[in-house]
């Protein structure tokens, strides 16, 4: 974990994250830190960083609270045992966001000697008051939802609807989707009501239908290579709340020409009765994209400008950095915002 001078540039921290949240404990031969989200908070003017360690019965989830605006300072630890509820599973793929009040975690439970796709189990939410972890109270406040399904299935990868400009809450929104479907057209938000203070546990959902379909992307092309990018599947990646309206990022195989494309979507009325009204997707039949991002740009005046930036690669074109701009109506031509020198090649075949 890296931290950088805001005005000059230079690095004035680096750090291994098990040496880094050495506090936290965990640190045998065997314990592995990795998979590490950080946000900084402006309402507390502090930071906080999620960190994984391990897996199957050695898997925590590793939480550290900046006890000042300065990250080169120091941290409150905390930790989490993935399989909370014995029944072997271990938590992985964190997502973070926040409200005025409350920090929140979601991630996906996955069985012991198991893959990733195969073990899924289910997704979970934790959902905690940071002013225990900004306070370095002995112990977090907090809350698990699990068991979240529907029709009998559980939902997988819930990501989390992220404050475009403005601090949210008490509510907590988030996203998912059918991601392993060959083609789908389902979409489920979720609501968090109220922060765990007011004792409301009626965590609602509601389903929605999305104007096109979307479907599990296939991998990415590299030029003089046979070796693919893996681009997972069709979970959600990005999601923003905007005035209105939330505006949320996949990735999706197209239907016509069958690259990897993003698709970006729109949701309105999500407080009431939300329904997709807009989706489209972005793509180039000579490339593929994948882990897209959507930044807010808006204009303060009810504009919901979006900056959605993604990973680009193609059989004529080396892996990079592309964005495009939404300006609420229409997209910008794609932005090669870094271009690649060679092909990715660093695993065995």
């Amino acid at each position: 974990i890296s931290v950088l001078d805001g005005k000059t540039g230079q690095m004035t921290s680096r750090k291994g994250l098990k040496a880094f949240s050495i506090a936290a404990g965990l640190n045998g031969f065997d314990d592995r830190r990795y998979d590490p989200k950080v946000i900084y908070d402006p309402e507390a003017d502090r930071f906080i960083c999620v960190m994984l360690n391990s897996r199957d019965a050695l898997n925590y989830i590793v939480i550290a609270f900046s006890q000042t605006n300065d990250p080169t300072g120091a941290w409150n630890f905390y930790k989490f045992y993935g399989n909370y509820k014995n029944d072997s599973t271990w938590f992985d793929y964190p997502t973070i966001a926040f409200t005025k009040d409350e920090f929140f975690l979601s991630g996906n439970k996955i069985k012991f000697a198991a893959s990733w796709e195969l073990g899924f189990s289910e997704s979970v939410i934790y959902q905690i008051d940071k002013k225990s972890g900004y306070n370095g109270d002995t112990a977090l406040t907090y809350q698990i939802w699990d068991g979240i399904g529907y029709n009998g299935k559980s939902i997988r990868n819930l990501f989390p609807v992220k404050a475009s400009w403005d601090m949210t809450g008490p509510e907590q929104y988030f996203l998912s989707n059918r991601n392993f479907d060959v083609q789908n057209d389902t979409m489920f938000l979720i609501r968090i009501p109220d922060v765990i203070s007011s004792g409301n546990t009626n965590l609602t959902m509601k389903v929605m239908q999305t104007p096109i379909k979307y479907g599990m992307p296939p991998n990415g092309r590299q030029p003089d290579t046979s070796a693919v990018l893996a681009t997972n599947d069709a979970r959600v990646l990005g999601a923003m709340l905007a005035y209105d309206e939330i505006q949320f990022v996949s990735t999706s195989v197209h239907p016509t020409n069958g690259s990897s494309a993003i698709m970006h979507g729109i949701i309105k009325n999500y407080t009431t009765t939300p329904t997709v009204s807009y989706a489209d997707f972005i793509t180039v039949d000579t490339l593929d994209f994948g882990y897209p991002n959507i930044s807010f740009v808006g204009n303060g005046w009810g504009l919901n400008q979006a900056l959605i930036s993604f990973n680009y690669t193609g059989p004529n074109d080396f892996p990079g950095l592309g964005a495009v701009l939404f300006d609420g109506s229409q997209y910008s031509d794609m932005v090669r915002v870094k271009q690649g020198t060679g092909s990715i090649k660093v695993l065995s075949q």
